[in-house]
């Protein structure tokens, strides 16, 4: 797979990425549930603020689409979580989250490794206990000196509903696992 691909596989991946991290408290369970959903996004001022100020995006079954492919959707079961990264290499640096000036939330972090340098930001905007999309920008260099390649990508998410058993059992075994 070329650099670029690559790099845009990366910046595909990060709303997955937020659909794999563990549920609040770290623990594996917590089922998705089609129950009314709790209060949509936090009000406040816009900042710096921590992970437990983010929204939690609902639990469930939600549809992912690329709008310059609409044609291709890809559908995923979450457990509930709050709007996040996921689990973080070692070698990335803690995220900073931000709200933002319009209500939306960012997240920003960097990575460093074997001279492989990368800067990630997602934006979130919207509800996501029922739609939400994120732009999310990677800027990757593969070796010490590299120019820098970037890639953004947006990314419409739509909750379905309530997840199948054997997809709501295989989203808690991930969890578990730590992913």
């Amino acid at each position: 797979m070329s650099s670029v691909k690559a790099a845009v596989a990366i910046a595909l991946c990060v709303g997955l990425l937020a659909a794999c991290s563990k549920p609040a408290g770290g623990g594996g369970g917590g089922a998705a549930s089609s129950a009314a959903p709790a209060a949509a996004v936090p009000a406040g001022p816009p900042g710096v603020v921590g992970q437990a100020d983010l929204p939690k995006v609902r639990g469930g079954e939600w549809e992912l689409t690329d709008p310059t492919d609409p044609e291709t959707k890809v559908r995923t079961c979450v457990l509930e979580r709050p709007f996040g990264v996921g689990q973080l290499r070692e070698s990335c640096r803690a995220p900073v989250f931000h709200r933002t000036a319009d209500g939306g939330y960012s997240i920003d972090t960097d990575c460093s490794q074997n001279g492989v340098t990368s800067r990630m930001q997602v934006t979130m905007h919207g509800d996501p206990q029922s739609a939400y999309s994120t732009d999310a920008r990677l800027t990757l260099a593969l070796k010490a000196g590299d120019t820098p390649r970037t890639s953004d990508t947006h990314t419409d998410y739509r909750y379905i509903g309530a997840c199948s058993a054997s997809d709501q059992a295989r989203a808690e075994a991930l969890a578990k696992d730590g992913g």
